[in-house]
């Protein structure tokens, strides 16, 4: 059957079907009918329904027949039906694609696979920071001169170390006070004291992974008392997996009064791809009972190398 057959039968199916659908869908014909001799058909099981019912079925049956006649053509139309009549034109056949990158295959050469695209490698952005939970100290902020809780989403441990959220003021660092929340490289009037002369650490997990290529920055500030009380000493250290790939040990306290940072740095290894990060700050002890550390502003960022 040519297409122009196909579609003259569509077309006298679809007529059809209109032509029986009409006294199914005539409505005011029914109601004109009286009641009464609507009612006695009815129960009879005669009447208007068996035909109205016929008509319906024939309809259908139509209806479906001309739309598997254009299912059909519109397959043979795009390839995915019966095989191509002569009506339909056979799909030409094409050189293989090319792949941006890849050259062209001449001219009656044999196929050639290409090969997969390579994605581009995204450079780590500069100054990109990475989380530290309560970095500076103050979600648990104390008023001034007094000591609070454990820093939040640190891990303590260590001996009998006191480890505690601290604002720090006069005497112990003459520049603070009312006014003056600050010195130095602190973030805020709150920071972490350790106080005692046994050795301890807090240590936080960051929430991304380790990655390949790149430079890790770790600061943090450590303060220097204006009082008698004796530097325990610290060491910072940059923990990827269950090594310490980096740290520095600080044996003397910045000038008096103020803080300053101590940095570490670290060129990031393929094998620490994925590995957990963390931030390990230790007192080193061993300065007696007046013995402190006094850290703040911990931040830990990654550098493009």
């Amino acid at each position: 059957m040519t297409d122009e057959q196909s579609w003259d039968a569509i077309g006298r199916l679809v007529r059809d079907a209109n032509r029986d659908f009409a006294p199914v869908l005539d409505v005011d014909a029914l109601r004109r009918r009286p009641v009464g001799a609507r009612a006695s058909t009815r129960a009879r099981g005669q009447g208007p329904r068996r035909p109205f019912r016929a008509g319906a079925r024939r309809a259908v049956v139509g209806l479906a027949a001309a739309a598997a006649l254009v299912g059909g053509l519109l397959a043979v139309r795009t390839g995915r039906g019966r095989e191509a009549g002569p009506d339909v034109p056979a799909p030409v056949a094409t050189d293989p694609p090319v792949v941006a990158g890849t050259a062209a295959p001449p001219a009656g050469s044999a196929p050639v696979t290409a090969s997969p695209a390579v994605v581009p490698v995204v450079p780590v952005p500069a100054r990109a920071t990475i989380a530290v939970v309560d970095g500076d100290f103050e979600a648990r902020p104390v008023s001034e001169g007094a000591h609070g809780f454990a820093p939040l989403g640190w891990t303590v441990s260590g001996g009998t170390l006191q480890v505690l959220v601290f604002n720090p003021s006069a005497p112990w660092y003459a520049t603070l006070g009312p006014g003056r929340p600050t010195t130095g490289t602190m973030d805020g009037p709150d920071v972490v004291a350790f106080a005692g002369d046994a050795r301890g650490s807090i240590e936080q997990t960051a929430s991304v992974a380790g990655v390949a290529s790149g430079r890790y920055e770790l600061r943090v500030a450590v303060g220097g008392r204006d009082t008698t009380d004796v530097f325990a000493g610290a060491t910072v250290e940059l923990v990827i997996g269950s090594e310490a790939v980096a740290a520095s040990v600080v044996d003397a306290p910045p000038a008096p009064g103020t803080f300053a940072d101590v940095v570490v740095t670290h060129d990031a290894r393929p094998d620490e791809a994925g590995k957990p990060i963390a931030v390990r700050i230790t007192a080193k002890g061993g300065a007696g009972p007046t013995g402190y550390l006094d850290v703040d502003n911990v931040r830990l960022r990654l550098l493009p190398v």
